[in-house]
């Protein structure tokens, strides 16, 4: 994979991860659903794009559900990308890392993110409790850290088979075992499967984020929409 191109404004590298390591890491997601990039962003890039999104208004929400629940201020960011040169170049990035992975991933040449969620967890133990995303967005989540820290984890289902009551699963979750647990920080980046990866149906992996480690936690999520 060819090193990626400084940003024709800033000047900053989109990406110093080595190719050893994405090319680990979209293995693991084939085979466990989800993976850890530790160090995808350098300092410099990182702190551009923290003050590039850091200007827009975020909304904060405390949703509670049957089954899961969350504390977030976040904004939405899609096509066209105006105002957001490196937020764009980062999605750019990844789908070249995703097209070009080896061996090929089914389906690739159809990745293009054009979700952009910006997150902002507040400081505690409730990020976003154990829950799936959402089928409509397909191929691959991820979930890039901008500022502070927090912990992501894969979660063992407790109801595969979907027998617990609504009120009931919440519960069980919190309490199922963690598959893995990565301590995320500045420049690290989790992808997560998503449906129509590598040709798979579903998928998706039970995860959970911690709230912010001693501070705020700030991160882009970068989705593709199911139906491009």
């Amino acid at each position: 994979m060819k090193r990626p191109d400084n940003h024709p404004e800033t000047g900053i590298p989109a990406e110093r991860a080595p190719e050893t390591e994405v090319r680990r890491a979209l293995a693991e997601v084939r085979e466990r659903g989800g993976a850890f990039i530790p160090g995808f962003l350098d300092v410099a890039a990182v702190d551009a794009l923290r003050a590039e999104v850091s200007g827009s208004e975020f909304e904060w929400q405390e949703q509670r559900y049957l089954k899961a629940e969350q504390r977030i201020a976040s904004y939405v960011v899609t096509p066209p990308f105006g105002g957001y040169p490196l937020l764009e170049s980062v999605g750019r990035r990844l789908t070249d890392v995703y097209r070009t992975a080896e061996p090929p991933i089914t389906g690739s040449e159809r990745y293009v993110p054009d979700h952009v969620s910006v997150h902002r967890y507040p400081p505690g133990d409730v990020g976003i409790t154990p829950h799936y995303d959402e089928k409509r967005y397909g191929f691959l989540v991820a979930s890039l850290t901008l500022e502070g820290s927090a912990t992501f984890s894969i979660v063992e289902d407790p109801d595969p088979k979907r027998t617990l009551p609504d009120d009931q699963v919440l519960a069980a979750r919190l309490q199922a075992p963690l598959l893995e647990s990565w301590q995320t920080g500045p420049g690290d980046l989790v992808l997560l499967r998503a449906p129509g990866f590598d040709g798979a149906p579903d998928g998706r992996p039970l995860h959970q984020v911690s709230g912010g480690k001693d501070g705020f936690r700030t991160a882009l999520v970068y989705r593709m929409s199911a139906g491009q």
